[in-house]
């Protein structure tokens, strides 16, 4: 699915969305199997997912460029900064009109930059969100060696340099979410997507999604859809 047909097709779902007003923050360093642990403990829940990564893998693909990218020459690395770039641009895009609707969203990002994430908690709270994460923990060794049989693999020392870092936030990002609202999934070792790990967090994570709005910004915002929608 395109880029625009996905904006027109999340345009004014809004008060349908069973998950309005939920945004589900992820955290784990290259390797760490977030994308595995998000198709398998929050699929079916209609959460919208934020990841710059998938934009920038269908533009690599769609210019013919390898996606593996813990060998660039300098040519290609020159390549993949400008679409980067515009794989950010993309996203933003997506992001703001799931964000017209108050959509229910998983903002898919690594968690090494604990003060940017914690701005980015505060801005959906100002919208009226209720937010949680999900924290994918792994040792190094399971992340190198994941890294290198992923469909996007990045060099080894930033796999390292970003496990160390989201290590580092583990307890901020507990303290900042809160016991109730902090998932941690271990992926050391092999998981299938049947792993009674999964049964459990999409459980958590279902009664989340469906938990009714009780913020007074995001009710108010419901009150105020619904006098437009019926002078319309």
């Amino acid at each position: 699915m395109s880029l625009t047909d996905e904006v027109l097709r999340t345009m004014g779902e809004g008060l349908n969305d069973p998950s309005i007003f939920k945004a589900v923050f992820l955290a784990g360093g290259p390797g760490s199997g977030k994308s595995f642990v998000t198709k398998h403990s929050t699929g079916g829940l209609g959460l919208k997912v934020i990841n710059s990564d998938d934009q920038l893998i269908h533009l690599r693909k769609k210019a013919g460029l390898s996606i593996k990218m813990h060998n660039l020459s300098a040519a290609d690395a020159k390549d993949n900064d400008v679409i980067r770039l515009k794989a950010k641009a993309l996203t933003d895009i997506l992001h703001d009109n799931f964000l017209v609707g108050r959509l229910g969203v998983i903002i898919d990002g690594t968690g090494k930059n604990y003060k940017k994430l914690k701005e980015a908690r505060k801005f959906f709270h100002t919208l009226g969100y209720d937010t949680s994460m999900i924290f994918v923990n792994t040792t190094e060794e399971a992340a190198q060696k994941n890294n290198i049989e992923r469909e996007k693999s990045v060099p080894p020392k930033l796999v390292t340099k970003g496990w160390e870092a989201v290590q580092k936030n583990m307890g901020k990002f507990q303290s900042l979410f809160g016991d109730k609202n902090f998932h941690i999934i271990d992926t050391s070792q092999p998981l299938t997507p049947k792993s009674p790990v999964f049964t459990k967090l999409w459980k958590k994570i279902k009664a989340f999604a469906n938990m009714p709005v009780h913020n007074p910004i995001a009710k108010k915002w419901i009150e105020d859809e619904k006098i437009l929608r019926k002078a319309k």
